[in-house]
């Protein structure tokens, strides 16, 4: 005989397996595309990436939205014609283009906090993205 609450028991259990299950295989998840475009992810997506661009990479942005890598990089492609590393190098660089104008900030630092390592690296790739260097850059479009 079954007892009292038995079938609530088994389908917690039901429940908790298949959630221990969707853990264990969760990069092998992936949603139809018509439950992306369902739920409007890319926009939440995008927000997310400007939200977190200093530290962001791509695989701790795939996990959040419970993607896979390299979906969650075709997805972006499709929907954007962008890469995520072309998105967050956007972000990046439209930070450090405020960053200059609206602080006196030094150049190193504002490598820094745009999630620049190397101070040398951003100042290349600032100057391919503007055309001039961060303090031209400053100097040229300064609101201070």
């Amino acid at each position: 005989q079954q007892k009292k609450h038995y079938g609530e028991i088994m389908n917690g259990l039901l429940i908790a397996m298949s959630g221990k299950l969707l853990q264990m295989h969760e990069d092998d998840v992936e949603y139809p595309a018509s439950y992306v475009e369902k739920m409007n992810m890319v926009p939440r997506i995008l927000a997310y990436i400007r939200k977190n661009c200093t530290t962001i990479t791509l695989a701790e942005c795939a996990a959040h939205f419970h993607f896979n890598s390299q979906y969650l990089s075709s997805l972006l492609k499709k929907h954007t014609n962008h890469t995520f590393l072309d998105i967050l190098k956007e972000e990046r660089m439209q930070m450090a283009a405020e960053l200059l104008t609206k602080t006196s900030r030094s150049v190193k630092e504002i490598a820094f906090a745009c999630g620049y390592q190397e101070s040398a690296y951003f100042m290349k790739v600032f100057k391919k993205n503007f055309g001039c260097t961060p303090s031209d850059y400053r100097s040229q479009n300064s609101s201070a």
